[in-house]
């Protein structure tokens, strides 16, 4: 039980024909985790992510202050794996249990999701990037007004 009510689990689920649990990869369950935003997902499920372009530039310049390329290649290939397992499985399948977002999806669902985020990204590394150097700029102009001694 939460203080919203109580825990939904599909624990056990998986063992029915027709429904795979998907684990998310690492890369992807992080951008994931700093989507959570409107809610928590033992709450609203998928519905407590916001997949906002300003909720990635978040996630990927928390820790360098800056958008790495490596790290946005590496959720782009947990992407496409992720992509490749669904799209195998879209025949075979009836739903998708993503314990990550705490929901059950049909496998198109996951695919269109996996879309959102997808263009979540490019959106938000295109944003980045057009105000990175004004950003910077006024961060170093900061850095130095600190640092000067009296």
């Amino acid at each position: 039980m939460t203080a919203l009510g109580p825990l939904r689990t599909f624990e056990g689920l998986c063992n029915v024909q027709g429904i795979i649990d998907i684990t998310l990869p690492p890369s992807v369950a992080a951008l994931c985790k700093s989507c959570e935003t409107i809610c928590e997902k033992e709450c609203c499920g998928i519905s407590a992510f916001s997949f906002s372009p300003f909720n990635v530039i978040y996630h990927l310049t928390k820790v360098d202050a800056c958008i790495m390329d490596s790290d946005v290649a590496e959720i782009r290939s947990g992407l496409a794996e992720l992509l490749t397992n669904l799209r195998g499985a879209v025949r075979r399948v009836e739903k998708v249990v993503i314990s990550e977002f705490n929901a059950i999806m049909t496998a198109e669902q996951m695919i269109a999701l996996v879309g959102e985020i997808d263009s979540a990204l490019s959106e938000g590394c295109a944003i980045y990037a057009s105000q990175e150097d004004r950003v910077d700029e006024r961060y170093q102009n900061f850095l130095r007004i600190i640092e000067t001694p009296k």
